[in-house]
């Protein structure tokens, strides 16, 4: 029998503990780890040579090209045009996030009468229609996207869901600029939960809203999307946040350790 009892466990037994803490949490940023061409969960479009081993492209009107960043020229047909860039592996889980520096540097409103707004998107989807469809035909996709209407050639952004053709969202109007890089992000909340949002590169806010959305908690394939704009891509990034329960715990168990080890 022990003469003496303690509040805490030896401090070997709290850093072990600790450690196991900071490894779970490591696995816990991974589960989104990006693969291919994505470095450190960015893909930042090196070169001029795209890589269809990371991604797969839908055109339609539309053409895709890589120079040190992602263009997307909706631009070739006429009347429409439509491109997707969708990862073949790289997903975003509940809890995790998509962003990417997008720059609109032409809109279309050639036919005033359609009712189809000029987009840029960075979105996440099942890509359930793959290579072979728009982006929304897919059974579920969530999307961030920078617009401008055609009917009064005014900008707004907007966050939106769709599932196979149908779909609804919010937005806000704002006169936004042509050849202006903004940052536009996408966070699963929860099943059912979205925040979107876009930023200015120097990291002030621009517009955020929080939708919800039908419940689906699969992990969602990163697309970045034009339609009737030619828009530039770069710098997209993956992530997830660990649970605050976990990394106070981890935290808290650090510091008891370094105080006992200090004795």
């Amino acid at each position: 029998m022990r003469s003496s009892y303690s509040l805490f466990p030896p401090s070997g037994e709290i850093m072990y503990t600790a450690h196991r803490l900071v490894f779970v949490v490591g696995i816990a940023l991974g589960v989104c780890q990006a693969r291919g061409a994505f470095v450190n969960n960015v893909e930042t479009f090196d070169g001029t040579s795209k890589d269809t081993t990371t991604w797969e492209e839908f055109t339609r009107g539309s053409a895709i090209t890589q120079d040190g960043k992602l263009t997307l020229d909706a631009s070739v047909d006429p009347s429409f045009g439509h491109a997707d860039y969708t990862t073949r592996q790289v997903t975003v889980g509940v809890g995790g996030f998509v962003q990417a520096d997008v720059t609109v540097r032409w809109k279309r409103f050639a036919d005033l009468s359609h009712a189809k707004a000029d987009d840029a998107w960075v979105a996440l989807t099942t890509n359930s229609a793959g290579a072979g469809d728009v982006i929304f035909h897919d059974s579920y996709a969530l999307s961030t996207q920078e617009e401008f209407d055609s009917f009064d050639d005014s900008g707004y952004w907007s966050g939106n869901w769709y599932q196979a053709s149908h779909g609804s969202g919010s937005g806000n109007v704002s006169g936004h600029p042509l050849n202006h890089t903004y940052q536009l992000r996408l966070e699963r909340l929860s099943a059912t939960s979205v925040r979107y949002s876009a930023t200015n590169l120097d990291g002030s806010a621009v517009w955020s809203t929080v939708g919800t959305v039908p419940a689906n908690s699969s992990p969602l394939f990163v697309a970045l999307v034009a339609i009737n704009t030619i828009t530039d891509f770069d710098n997209v990034i993956v992530g997830v946040v660990p649970e605050p329960s976990v990394a106070a715990a981890c935290l808290g168990l650090l510091a008891i350790g370094a105080r006992r080890n200090r004795r």
